[in-house]
């Protein structure tokens, strides 16, 4: 995936509200055309990336012994020695506010970790969700976060039992109803209303990289949660979030919308339409996150 830049999409949105009440006017006597309308309404929108701290949670050995579970070898040392790395469960809340009327198809959100120079970096150990988990999230609702003596996830739902034993791949043993995960930790709540939809992620070192694809056009106010494993030095405090998210509009809906006079918006309105991508509602957030002792 490609990193997100920025795109001046308000000042684009401004002259195409410009144009398109110039040729609109004539059409509907006083009021608002429909495409008018439409670009207002992609111009009134937000999407807000919120702070992790609140819900950042470190991993410790004990939390695991005292559920009777075994940490494997491999993080159980990576946890207690000299040199060792501590476990972070790091979840980045994401809101899609759309104006009055308009539509989004897909949700990108990234995310880069750092620390102060001199010290050892962090790493992505892990992310959710990842595709495995688009037959579950598909479900809507929520459910429980939790993961395993290997740091491997899994997920308490509310789904019956018929139904989650349908579940197989990477899956199977994974998802389960209420305290029926018993090789498994619970760390987090995970709310999502996105509905059906394609994921696409991805992890390097530092980042962490989501593509939300909908089934369907989002309407309304949407919500879902990213989430990072997080491993960092054992003697770091902090560390550095770089977060970027973006929503890009349903270009179906906004054709429908504009085709009218199409031909009469700047020639940059046309080539984003025609190349169906551009106009996206953005968020870029710096965060310092204060690591729990």
């Amino acid at each position: 995936m490609e990193p997100i830049g920025r795109v001046e999409t308000a000042e684009l949105l401004d002259v195409a509200i410009v144009q398109a009440r110039k040729w609109e006017t004539p059409l509907g006597k006083g009021r608002k055309g429909k495409a008018e309308r439409a670009f207002e309404a992609l111009k009134k929108g937000r999407l807000e990336l919120g702070h992790p701290q609140a819900k950042t949670q470190r991993l410790r050995p004990r939390d695991f012994e005292e559920r009777g579970l075994t940490l494997s070898p491999e993080v159980k040392n990576s946890m207690r020695g000299k040199e060792g790395y501590a476990f972070y469960v790091v979840p980045v809340p994401v809101l899609l506010f759309p104006g009055r009327g308009a539509q989004y198809r897909l949700l990108e959100s990234q995310l880069a970790f750092d620390v102060k120079r001199g010290q050892r970096r962090p790493a992505v150990h892990s992310v959710f969700p990842e595709p495995v988990w688009t037959p579950v999230l598909n479900w809507g609702g929520s459910l429980n976060l939790a993961l395993d003596g290997n740091l491997q996830w899994g997920a308490e739902v509310e789904q019956s039992e018929a139904r989650i034993g349908r579940l197989g791949g990477g899956l199977a043993g994974r998802v389960g109803n209420l305290n029926q995960l018993t090789s498994f930790i619970k760390i987090v709540p995970f709310e999502h209303s996105l509905g059906r939809m394609e994921i696409e992620a991805d992890h390097s070192d530092r980042t962490a990289m989501w593509r939300l694809d909908s089934k369907r056009v989002f309407r309304g106010k949407k919500q879902t949660r990213l989430v990072v494993l997080l491993q960092a030095p054992r003697e770091a405090s902090q560390v550095w979030v770089e977060a970027a998210a973006q929503a890009e509009v349903s270009f179906g809906w906004l054709t429908a919308q504009i085709s009218h006079v199409f031909d009469r918006l700047p020639e940059a309105i046309q080539g984003i339409v025609k190349r169906q991508k551009g106009l996206p509602l953005q968020d870029f957030r710096t965060w310092t996150l204060d690591l729990p002792a």
